[in-house]
């Protein structure tokens, strides 16, 4: 987590990444948490900025 600056094991990003929540779900939970890095990094993997592994849906 802190070697990359990225957050580890963030429930949202891991439902997204199944196909259990869609994109627009994901930046509503961006918006709730706001300007933390938390929000932030959900934000960035909603506009693709993040890529863990491939998404094909």
């Amino acid at each position: 987590e802190h070697s990359q600056d990225l957050p580890v094991s963030v429930p949202e990003e891991i439902a997204w990444e199944n196909g259990w929540i869609t994109t627009a779900e994901l930046e509503e939970a961006a918006k709730a948490y706001g300007k933390s890095v938390y929000g932030q990094h959900l934000k960035k993997v909603a506009a693709g900025e993040i890529v863990n592994s491939p998404r094909e849906y």
